[in-house]
């Protein structure tokens, strides 16, 4: 349930503790495994690139707060078909890999800032037009900034329309993490 506020960057500062989301950190997560050890990283690139993701527009036009984990967040009325249906994929690959399927439902979303006590009341965000051109397996470095470090990516596939052959685009939505730390795809 969001907070229903609006959001600009600087805005995060709701109170003196609040920690902005590293420029390079702002992803959507698909699946958060956990801590992995090594050897199971080998079955999550495996994973990956079983996988096809086709190439889509994402519009995050919602910002919102969580108050428990104290999360401000920009995201989508609702998951588009091709990230249902991926996320479904994921799911269905991870739990035959022997990871466990998510207790809640899925949600997505951007992490915008942490630690934030109250939701801003600053009308300033507009929507966000997200093409999403790839997806990555990371690893969450507790302690660093930029906190997560992609292991592998693939390239989301634009799908021709009446038959025809199929593109490559690059794509850029997160991750499943396979990390000591613990990680997300």
């Amino acid at each position: 349930m969001g907070c229903g506020a609006s959001w600009r960057p600087g805005s995060a500062k709701t109170c003196r503790r609040a920690r902005a989301t590293h420029v390079a950190d702002l992803h959507m997560t698909l699946h958060f495994p956990g801590p992995v050890g090594e050897e199971r990283i080998a079955r999550l690139r495996e994973l990956g690139d079983s996988l096809v993701l086709p190439a889509f527009e994402l519009v995050l036009d919602r910002i919102g707060c969580w108050p428990r984990p104290a999360v401000l967040w920009a995201g989508p009325p609702a998951a588009p078909g091709p990230l249902q249906a991926f996320h479904a994929q994921l799911e269905d690959g991870l739990e035959a890999a022997g990871f466990e399927r998510e207790a809640r439902a899925y949600r997505p979303h951007v992490t915008l800032a942490r630690k934030v006590c109250r939701a801003p009341q600053d009308p300033g965000f507009r929507p966000v037009r997200w093409a999403v051109r790839e997806w990555a397996l990371v690893e969450s470095r507790a302690g660093e900034r930029p906190l997560y470090h992609p292991l592998a990516r693939w390239p989301a596939k634009k799908i021709a329309s009446g038959g025809g052959k199929q593109k490559e685009n690059k794509l850029h939505s997160p991750s499943t993490s396979s990390n000591h730390n613990g990680g997300e795809f």
